[in-house]
């Protein structure tokens, strides 16, 4: 999404990443004195916005599957602990 929306791609990622990209976005495209200056600056911000959205996925994605790993153990231990108190004997 950020490839296609630039900063307002950042939004399904990180919300503070987003805004803030939108303001140097925005401050950038401002203070440029020439189009090719603010060409120039809307890409780095653009390509960087592409960057910080990657980082953000990859780091929520393997939040999220630690916290899978972490479900899948605790489901394991009661099923065993179950199966140990049920046994006949």
């Amino acid at each position: 999404m950020t490839f296609l929306f630039g900063p307002l791609g950042l939004l399904y990622s990180s919300v503070p990443a987003a805004l803030g990209f939108l303001i140097v976005f925005i401050v950038s495209f401002m203070i440029a004195e020439t189009p090719t200056a603010s060409g120039i600056m809307w890409t780095i911000t653009w390509a960087l916005s592409i960057i910080t959205g990657f980082v953000t996925i990859n780091r929520n994605n393997a939040k999220l599957e630690e916290r899978r790993h972490q479900e899948l153990l605790e489901a394991t231990k009661k099923k065993i602990t179950v199966k140990v108190n049920n046994r006949p004997g």
